[in-house]
């Protein structure tokens, strides 16, 4: 869903995938559909903390992701999930896709989705999220009464 989906439908039909692309919209309870996936992409440009990508984690699914913004709270490095840099050509990107996807790519894609699942069970835990927000907002508090000095 969102600015390009129409766009994004209309080149799904220029380009004759419309057996191969489902465009499922908005979904409440995603995270029970996600453990049948090969690989989650997420290209965002910009990001906060990633619910589809906590979700693909719980799910054991592995991520190719943009490393941008929360993302990377989420995939601190390569073991967990397949970044791909903002300025990475596509032509990269569908290649290193089209690597994962074979045969030999798969064990691979496994490894990572259960590292990534063992990660965001135990790091990204409702306990554990709810205690790092009240941190935040005590020092957000803290910083909001604290005088400011000027020259």
């Amino acid at each position: 869903m969102g600015a390009l989906e129409k766009k994004l439908h209309q080149q799904t039909r220029q380009l004759g995938l419309e057996q191969r692309v489902i465009w499922m919209g908005y979904r409440i309870a995603v995270g029970d559909e996600l453990a049948g996936l090969n690989l989650l992409l997420s290209f965002s440009k910009a990001e906060g903390l990633p619910i589809n990508l906590i979700e693909a984690g719980w799910a054991g699914t592995p991520v190719m992701a943009t490393r941008v913004g929360g993302i990377t709270d989420l995939i601190p490095d390569e073991s967990y999930g397949n970044w791909v840099l903002p300025e990475e050509p596509v032509a990269e990107t569908a290649r290193r896709m089209q690597t994962f996807l074979s045969k030999e790519g798969l064990a691979q894609l496994q490894t990572l989705g259960r590292h990534f699942q063992e990660r965001v069970t135990k790091e990204f835990t409702q306990v554990k999220w709810t205690q790092r927000l009240a941190e935040i907002y005590s020092e957000l508090k803290v910083s909001l009464t604290t005088p400011l000095l000027c020259d």
